[in-house]
């Protein structure tokens, strides 16, 4: 659990974002967001937050247990005895999460993120109800079928539209089988394979992807989507040593950050592979293994 601090700086590092702040004891951590008078940023900053940690653990095969609510919150330091150490936390935010979390009637589950609806802020009610698809991050909230209570931060997708088939294939893992849990967690993200809203700068898409493990040097690297098609993806260029060149096509920046490309590096990656106008274009990169010079 040792990352999530590291991820945890990480994502405060960004400009767009608001200071979110740990508490971490054990295998617990507790997070927040203070002086929030734009409360819809503050919301923003702490799902970024959570989604970058769960993706995180996942790479770990880790599931995390998450809830948010809104309220008081207060940690004080109480009490220092040689190597005795007691504090407390307390507030209706930090209780409201923690019966969330543990209450055994309808209870989050592993990989799960739920918002507790009860005494959230108006703005935040008036934003949930609104017409938030512009909004990376806000769009992947959604209260699950059955439930008209709390919302759920679907972290695990890109896109609103993947959100039901990730439910079907969740429902579908028994919750007392891990693996089953993690593989719906992990489950493909390739837009073509998946049904999910496609980009309108192509004329031409083979359906059926594969996965494939394709190796090549890192010819460009492209933020300003300059390549189509899907050139609202992010791109990189890859050169093989035979055959054409491969598009590597990531969804946000931070996913093709994590990497950590860089021009004229050779690397050998997994992701799915989809011929596009006479192109041949990998999404779901899901592993990368940088090479040593020849």
């Amino acid at each position: 659990m040792e990352k999530v601090p590291e991820t945890l700086r990480e994502n405060n590092n960004l400009e767009s974002t608001k200071q979110v702040e740990g508490i971490f004891v054990s295998d617990k951590e507790v997070l927040f967001v203070r002086d929030c008078h734009d409360k819809k940023m503050c919301l923003t900053s702490l799902l970024s937050a959570i989604q970058k940690i769960n993706k995180k653990m996942l790479e770990y095969d880790l599931m995390l247990t998450t809830s948010i609510a809104y309220g008081h919150f207060k940690y004080e330091k109480r009490m220092e005895s040689g190597e005795v150490e007691k504090n407390a936390i307390y507030g209706l935010a930090y209780v409201a999460a923690f019966l969330a979390n543990e209450s055994a009637k309808q209870r989050t589950q592993p990989g799960q993120c739920r918002i507790v609806r009860k005494n959230l802020p108006p703005e935040i009610n008036g934003t949930l109800k609104g017409d938030h698809n512009q909004d990376n991050i806000i769009r992947l909230l959604k209260k699950k079928n059955g439930d008209d209570n709390d919302y759920y931060f679907y972290w695990m997708v890109e896109t609103p539209s993947e959100i039901d088939d990730f439910e079907e294939k969740y429902i579908d893992a028994d919750n007392s089988r891990y693996n089953e849990m993690l593989r719906a967690l992990k489950m493909k993200k390739c837009p073509i394979c998946t049904g999910s809203t496609l980009s309108n700068d192509f004329s031409m898409i083979k359906r059926h992807g594969a996965r494939v493990i394709i190796q090549g040097e890192i010819h460009a690297i492209d933020e300003d989507h300059q390549y189509p098609p899907f050139s609202d993806y992010f791109t990189v260029t890859l050169y093989p040593r035979k055959g054409r060149v491969k598009y590597l096509k990531f969804r946000t920046r931070d996913e093709l950050k994590k990497w950590g490309f860089s021009e004229g590096r050779r690397i050998r990656c997994e992701g799915c592979l989809h011929d596009v106008d006479g192109k041949e274009i990998v999404f779901d990169v899901t592993k990368v293994e940088f090479l040593l010079d020849r």
